[in-house]
């Protein structure tokens, strides 16, 4: 190999940092030149890092059989070199009209997958793919034309997430002169000069006629602004998330290893299987060579900025909750970076949201205070209710967002800190860009149901019973979470309860503990008066009530009812619960997970908040009830 050429290979490998000693590399090769060069290059410098190669193809059963020719000189081409070659047969064409894809952009996606899972299996570390110099103009251009921001026109990035591409510096031509001085063989693929495609167009058309007519080395002066755009990209993306931990609360979610979302399969035939972004995807073979990897994919997982994991279980963001006041603090460029670094958070790919969603997004920070709601691309719900963005990751219902239990300021941090050490953007996904769409009917009927996670069980059974409530509460955990649409429109309009105590009442000296949809309670009841409170610290999850100013048996429910009314404590007359919130700036989706606690005749604790006044403890009080919330 040319000394000019393998020293600006090992110069791109030491400027991003792409190996480290003892590294796993898979290579993906399709047997045309870059990918040969690529492959020829990472086993003449192997010795330098100690690495240990591996590499994919991809038959894309196109061509009229070429492609299997390809497929061939791939895997005769490995076997000269010594290297073990991991292969998949797909049929392209009909998974994209199966998919409603294109081309182009179905052959990457399923390729994207197959990488990951062949990686993720055999727990190789890195993933190397032959992009070069010339590919990253065509798609500074492509973003251009398309009126892409400032993260677009950065052009590929050199690492992302396990994905790396070390000859990202380096020319096809001079790659084409070094193959044919050293007569090393590569495959042609023809329809890359079929100017069908976009990214053809731009490389067989648009940069001849600029080189012509413009600019002689193109490639050559943009390659430099690329890096530019790419460096200062790479600030500006730090900076907003810096900014994003400072105002932000971060309820912390987990992330499932990539093997629990697949199926298993055997070491002999390193099967990849359908995911959903791969439907029908199953047919990948390994193939004899050098010493194999142990399939070990047990801890594998993604970060919470959506990069790769090896080896261990990280966080991600469930739910994120930013001050417009705060946010609307930063200029709109800042303000962007912001949500972009949120939406990343939450383990989504940002480049399935279109730029008009973007702005749909920050139009709610400044435009009115009434509730506002959207949805977008990838399942990201973004919501503006009493001076707050919420941004939560799935299909919304307005229960769900206060589903998840409060993070505790460990695991707040904890989140941000695994993100600000992933700062790279995520590996591309498979969902469909869609456009946002106003999801304001849809939660609206959505609150008309309870929540997905109870919608089989409470609301079937008026009252359960203390026995049976920790079994009940098991089976709505255990239940498949319907859609929200599909919740909406099936659920019975009858209001969601349980009991705590249904038959039985709470003897002097007992205690229970019970869990009943999602939430333990335990329950005390004993002898005493004001004098035992004095020196408690009485945090706003429990409540010390006088027992003999209940009537037994309590209840425990969520709110539904606009009509309901209790008496604050302090107060001598009757509030609307609904009032109550309102005058105490409760969000509405934080209101259908607050806890109500009825005895056979009032509401006597709003739970988290306020008691009644009619069940207080005074200087009459002997028996003391007390009721404690424990999150689960």
């Amino acid at each position: 190999m040319k000394a000019s050429l393998s020293n600006k290979v090992l110069s791109t490998i030491s400027r991003f940092n792409m190996f480290q000693d003892g590294d796993s590399v898979l290579i993906s090769i399709s047997g045309g030149p870059d990918s040969v060069f690529l492959t020829q290059a990472l086993n003449q410098i192997k010795a330098s890092y100690n690495l240990k190669l591996y590499c994919f193809h991809l038959d894309h059963k196109t061509r009229n059989g070429q492609s299997s020719k390809d497929a061939e000189f791939v895997r005769n081409f490995c076997d000269s070199i010594g290297l073990e070659l991991f292969k998949a047969e797909i049929d392209i064409k009909n998974w994209c009209r199966q998919n409603r894809f294109s081309f182009q952009d179905g052959a990457r996606r399923v390729r994207l997958d197959l990488l990951n899972e062949t990686a993720a299996k055999h727990r190789i570390k890195k993933i190397a793919t032959g992009h070069t110099a010339d590919d990253n103009v065509e798609t500074f251009l492509m973003h251009l034309l398309r009126g892409s921001g400032l993260r677009g026109l950065s052009g590929i990035q050199p690492v992302n997430g396990r994905f790396i591409r070390p000859m990202l510096e380096i020319f096809h031509a001079d790659i084409l002169d070094y193959l044919a001085e050293n007569e090393i063989p590569y495959c042609t693929d023809k329809t890359n000069q079929e100017n069908i495609y976009y990214r053809n167009k731009v490389r067989n058309v648009l940069i001849p006629f600029i080189n012509d007519n413009f600019s002689k080395n193109l490639v050559k002066n943009l390659s430099g602004t690329i890096d530019v755009i790419r460096q200062e990209n790479d600030f500006i993306d730090a900076y907003g998330f810096k900014c994003l931990k400072k105002i932000a609360e971060i309820t912390p979610g987990k992330t499932a290893p990539i093997s629990d979302k697949t199926a298993k399969v055997s070491d002999k035939t390193a099967g990849v299987p359908a995911t959903p972004g791969t439907p029908g995807i199953n047919a990948v073979t390994a193939i004899a060579g050098t010493a194999g990897v142990k399939s070990d994919s047990r801890n594998d997982s993604k970060d919470i900025k959506g990069n790769f994991v090896m080896g261990k279980t990280q966080m991600s963001a469930e739910i994120i909750k930013i001050p417009i006041v705060k946010l609307r603090a930063h200029p709109e460029s800042v303000i962007k970076r912001i949500i972009i670094s949120a939406i990343e958070l939450l383990g989504k790919d940002f480049t399935d949201i279109r730029r008009e969603n973007l702005s749909d997004i920050t139009k709610l920070c400044f435009w009115g205070n009434e509730r506002k709601e959207l949805i977008l691309a990838g399942g990201i719900t973004i919501i503006r209710e009493c001076g707050i963005l919420y941004l939560y990751s799935g299909v919304y219902t307005a229960q769900a967002v206060q589903a998840a239990p409060a993070a505790s300021a460990a695991q707040t941090t904890q989140a941000a800190q695994t993100a600000e050490a992933a700062q790279t953007a995520p590996a591309a996904q498979t969902a469909q860009t869609m456009p946002a769409v106003s999801a304001t009917k849809t939660a609206q009927t959505a609150r008309t149901a309870p929540a997905a996670l109870a919608a089989q069980t409470a609301q079937t059974a008026p009252a359960v019973t203390a026995a049976s409530a920790t079994q009940t509460a098991q089976t709505a955990r255990t239940a498949p979470a319907a859609p929200a649409a599909q919740t909406a429109q099936t659920a019975p309009a009858a209001e969601s309860s349980a009991c705590l105590c249904p038959d039985i009442k709470i003897e002097i000296g007992s205690k229970q503990e019970l869990e009943i949809v999602g939430r333990k309670y335990f329950i005390e009841a004993f002898l005493g008066g004001m004098d035992i409170l004095r020196d408690k610290n009485i945090k706003s999850s429990e409540a010390y009530l006088d027992f003999d100013k209940i009537r037994f048996p309590l209840k425990v429910k969520y709110w539904q009812k606009a009509g309901e009314r209790f008496i604050p404590l302090g107060l001598k007359n009757s509030k609307k619960i609904q009032d109550y919130f309102i005058d105490m700036k409760i969000p509405y989706s934080k209101r259908l997970r607050i806890p109500l606690f009825n005895d056979r005749e009032k509401i006597i604790w709003v739970g988290n908040y306020r008691i009644d006044e009619r069940v207080k403890i005074d200087g009459q009080t002997k028996k003391i009830f007390h009721i404690k919330i424990i999150e689960i």
